[in-house]
């Protein structure tokens, strides 16, 4: 049995009140310009993205994206960096902290720490999209979805990927199948009409979805696995160096 314990709030009356200023969205824009060329094949940078395990402190979040904005300055002709700020966790058993979106206030807490990165540090912001009905609540603010390995293979996440206009990374799932993900990344990349909250939708499809390999029962970071990313069509691949692939050993 399900019972409600809260309402959400309209994502105008939270995007009205909780937003970004006309020269924060402005370096935003500069900067996923950037990311999708890089995606696309059209900028030699290499795409890093950093930050801790979830962000569940927002003020030590902040501070962390500070210090990292002036590594990237410096490194800015090379690397684009992009801040980890994981407000939603998920878990191998559905147990322990699921993430600030939990908390009292989530959806507003969540959203105003992406808010208060991009203003105060200029840096841009990646999320997991572990609850794809609260896509609309952040995708004006987000520039990089990640879809995790317990979700890569389920359609709703995939649907919600194909009408995303940020990039999102999908993960191979733990077993570690590369065809599996190669499937979700090309249905991500379709048009599709689907059932989203009370709305009948349609997707233009995300071509700024990719792969992102994170091991499996085994790691596969090497170039074998890549290559075989590249046999399966795909151009842009991200390497997750924790997780599967780093056998839990940070």
């Amino acid at each position: 049995m399900l019972s409600n314990v809260r309402n959400l709030p309209r994502i105008s009356v939270l995007r009205n009140s909780v937003n970004i200023s006309y020269a924060a969205r402005k370096i935003k824009a500069e900067k996923d310009n950037e990311l999708a060329a890089i995606l696309n094949g059209l900028c030699d940078k290499l795409l890093l993205i950093v930050g801790p395990c979830s962000a569940d402190s927002a003020h030590a979040v902040i501070d962390y994206a500070a210090k990292i904005s002036k590594i990237s300055n410096e490194i800015s002709d090379k690397i684009h960096i992009i801040i980890r700020v994981f407000t939603a966790k998920p878990r191998t058993t559905t147990s322990g902290y699921l993430g600030m979106i939990h908390d009292d206030f989530g959806i507003y807490k969540s959203r105003r720490l992406h808010c208060n990165i991009i203003e105060k540090t200029g840096m841009t912001t990646a999320d997991e999209l572990l609850y794809p009905n609260l896509y609309r609540y952040f995708n004006d603010l987000v520039s990089y979805f990640s879809i995790g390995a317990r979700s890569s293979e389920n359609q709703e996440h995939r649907l919600i990927a194909s009408g995303a206009t940020a990039a999102v990374g999908i993960k191979n799932p733990i077993s570690g199948n590369l065809v599996s993900v190669s499937n979700a990344v090309n249905a991500a990349k379709m048009p599709h009409e689907f059932f989203n909250n009370r709305y009948f939708v349609q997707s233009s499809g995300n071509p700024l979805a990719h792969i992102v390999l994170r091991g499996g029962e085994t790691p596969n970071y090497a170039e074998e696995s890549i290559m075989e990313i590249v046999g399966l069509g795909h151009d842009a691949v991200v390497i997750d160096v924790s997780h599967g692939n780093s056998g839990k050993n940070y």
